[in-house]
Order: structure tokens, then sequence, then C-alpha cells
């Protein structure tokens, strides 16, 4: 709906509010009757499987069973004191003060649920409406004027507003009372906290595919963020989300693959890192085994030199993209011979920096031999069919999707040759996976995470 949107079951102006005062009814309803049968239903004290850890993580601000659960913790910690007057048999009960929590995560979530369904089925209506049979809604036979008078007019607007209403609530709690989620929103438990971000990330992307912004999408990537550190099977929403970008704007799915592309690599280069050294794979041994903060495998001059080389060839990139950005409408031939001038300067000082990187990673010194994997059989070496099938292909997906975008090219050659040399210090086991928090190679791998964000945004359209 890009040019109305409806208010009080009227069509307005984009510049009106997006929710209408029939969807917030929808929210308010679903979420107040779940809590209040979550509150019912709540479990009087600890209850079984993590109840009573994740109380007491809750109660002292500590640190529950991997992945942590930061976020959870630090709200359950607030209920604690905010409820920390309530008993169970004269003993403080923060178990209930925490499961009080789950149930007020819940009701939000299903809250959010009838908002989302009351709003898009309004939406589907509206659309239905204005359309004569067999017409589709950028045809001329879609008539903005005949919804709204068939919503707005009568018994029939009212009865319309009312479906849509019944259909948002009805949806929002058959999902707040399935047994998942009702056993889950009365005991003591991170999982309504998930479906929170869950329903609200969906919320903000169906605002964003109706009045694309910036804004929304930063809110969105930011709420994502906060939920991923509270239970990681939020990422399982990164497909729909993908898919509802791609459908909306293939441009901006585009930039968001190229970005996506060295970040997974990436991760796929620590995990790699991470393994214990073995046949086909060997490793150096730490230098400092007294330090550990140190993650240095082999001297210090190789990971500098390394590093020097590797972000001049990455600043050449850069300065090329910027050149060939630079096209304004009258150039003189002068002009244009000075700046393929250029160009070629920094082209040369990129083979050199090439150059150097192939010498680096050629001297770097071969990992010992450990006794006990002398004489193990060729047949249970590390075989890197797969993770090197991985790195080619997804190198292949980077130059295949960057080959037809304004600075693409030169994104994936700085990308490429980045990722490169890493994956030499890995194979070659001269680069460990996360390490200590104040060591050198975790500085690195958290570094790396703004090196490619910035290549994206000086080069890539949407960066």
């Amino acid at each position: 709906m890009n040019d109305f949107d409806i208010n009080d079951g009227m069509w307005v102006p984009e510049s009106k509010k997006f929710f209408r005062k029939m969807d917030w009814a929808a929210f308010w309803t679903s979420a107040i009757i779940s809590f209040i049968v979550y509150f019912i239903t709540a479990a009087p004290t600890v209850t079984l499987e993590d109840s009573g850890e994740l109380a007491v993580a809750g109660d002292y601000l500590g640190v529950p069973h991997p992945p942590g659960y930061p976020l959870w913790t630090m709200c359950a910690w607030v209920f604690t004191k905010l409820l920390g007057f309530v008993s169970y048999l004269g003993q403080p009960n923060p178990a209930w003060a925490i499961t009080i929590m789950s149930g007020f995560f819940g009701a939000l979530a299903a809250g959010f649920t009838a908002m989302l369904v009351c709003r898009t089925s309004s939406d589907l209506v509206q659309q239905r409406m204005a359309l004569p049979v067999g017409a589709g809604i950028d045809e001329p036979g879609y008539d903005r004027s005949g919804a709204n008078s068939l919503f707005t007019n009568g018994a029939l607007g009212q009865f319309l507003n009312a479906t849509c209403w019944v259909c948002g609530v009805a949806a929002s709690l058959v999902f707040a009372f399935s047994p998942v989620m009702w056993s889950q929103a009365t005991i003591v438990e991170v999982y309504t906290l998930n479906a929170f971000f869950l329903m609200l990330i969906y919320l903000l992307t169906y605002i964003w595919m109706n009045r694309p912004s910036d804004k929304i999408l930063w809110i969105t990537g930011f709420v994502f963020g906060l939920g991923s550190t509270n239970y990681q099977v939020l990422f399982f929403a990164l497909l729909p989300l993908a898919m509802a970008i791609m459908l909306h704007n293939i441009k901006l799915f585009r930039d968001f693959v190229l970005i996506a592309v060295p970040f997974g690599v990436t991760i796929g280069m620590m995990k790699l890192g991470s393994l214990p050294s073995q046949p086909g794979f060997l490793k150096h041994p730490v230098l400092k085994t007294n330090d550990l903060t140190s993650a240095a495998v082999v001297d210090t001059k190789y990971y500098l030199w390394a590093v020097i080389l590797t972000l001049v060839f990455a600043c050449g990139a850069v300065i090329i993209g910027f050149l060939n950005k630079r096209k304004p409408e009258k150039v003189s031939e002068v002009d244009e011979n000075k700046n393929t001038e250029k160009k070629l300067i920094v082209a040369g000082v990129m083979v050199l920096a090439a150059l150097g990187m192939i010498i680096v990673c050629s001297v770097l010194p071969a990992p010992p031999i450990p006794l006990e994997l002398a004489h193990v059989p060729r047949s249970e070496y590390f075989s890197w069919k797969w993770p090197l099938l991985i790195f080619f292909g997804a190198m292949a997906l980077l130059w295949l999707f960057s080959v037809k975008v304004e600075g693409g090219i030169w994104y994936s050659t700085a990308v490429t040759g980045i990722l490169l040399i890493m994956g030499i210090f890995i194979m070659r086991g001269a680069l460990l996976g996360l390490t200590h928090p104040l060591s050198g190679t975790f500085a690195f791998y958290l570094v790396m995470n703004f090196v490619f964000l910035a290549l994206a945004w000086l080069l890539l359209p949407y960066g």
C-alpha cells in the first residue's frame, strides 16, 4: 500500500500513523487476555529442567549455561527487584518473579501477532475490494476509492473492521495458548523473550515493506541483533527476512548477499582455526604457553607484513572504485588521462602488494609434526575437499552478484584478497580461531567485521 493507508477505517496519506485504533485494540485485547491466563496458571516457584539454574542467574546477575542469555538475565534481574516482595512459604521467591516475566513477554508476543494479523488481513481485504475480477494491483482496473467506500460505509464497513479484529485476536490467542508457548510462559525460561523479538522483527519488517525507509531497516537490524543475544535460534528468521527484502527490493537484497558472503566465510575460518592439530591440518603451537592471552603461533613479523600488505591492497581497490565513480558530465581529455594515470599507478601498487602477500604466505614456516601423528595412515588425514569447495563457491557467488554493480568489482577484489590470505594462514596452521578475548587473534576477527562493513559502505550502492 504505497500511496494510501487506513487510519480508523479511512484512506489517508502515508504521513499518518501506520497502525490504526483497530490494530491497537487487537494488540491490547490479545496481550491482556494472554497475560491474565499466564498469571493465573504461573508456576508458584521453581520447577524442573533449567528453572533453578536460570532463577539463580537472574536473581544474582549471574551467567547461566551457554550461550549465557545476557539480555534475558538483565531483564530477569529487573523483575526480581520489582516483585521481590512476593514470598513462597515465607521464603524469597525470585523464581515466581521471573516466571511473571516469561508471561509478560509471552503476552507481548501474542499482542504483536494480533496487530500483525489484523493489519495484514485488512490490507488484503482492501486490495481485493479494489480489484475487479481478473485485474492486478498495477493494472488500470485497480480502484482504491471503491475499496475505501466499501470499507468505511455503513454495516459492511463495520463488519469488515470487526472481521479483521477477530482474525488478529483469534490467531494470536491460538498462538498464545498453543502447548509449547503456554508451557514456556508459565515457568522460568528464556523462550518467550525470543518469541517477543521474533514477532517484533516480523512487525517491523512488514512496516518497512509498506513504507520503506532506512530508519525502519536500522531499527529492525538493531532489534535482531539485540534478540540474538538471548537465543541464537532467532537466526532462522534470517531466511524469511531475506526473502522479504528480495521480493521488495532486489538491489538491496543483492548488497546484503555481497556483505553476508565475507562474514559467512570468516565464520567458517574461525571454526577451522579452532580445530585441534591433526594429520593433514597441523597447527603451530602457541609461542607463549604461559600467557593465556597470547594467540601468536608464528613470529610477529609474518602477521605484521600480512596485515600491512593486505591493507594496502584493499585501500588500492577502494581508491580505484572511487575514481571510477567520479563521472562528471563533461570531462576533458587531459583530466581523463590524469584519471587513467592515477588508476594505473594504484593498480601497480596493488599488484606489488599482491606479490608481497604471496611471498609472505610462501615463506610461512611449516608446522611441526607431533610424534603421535607422524605415522597416521593417509586415509585418516583431514580432508580439505569441503572447506575448499565452500570457499571457492562463496567467492564465485560474490563475484556473480558484484559483476554488474557499480563499485562491486573492486569490493569483491578487496574482499577476495583479504579472505585468500586469511585462508592460507589458516591452512598453514598459523591463524587460530576465536581465543582469549584479550588476544590478538580475537581482536583481528573483531576488526575484520568493521573492515568488511567499511568496504561495503565505501563501494556498494546500498553500503
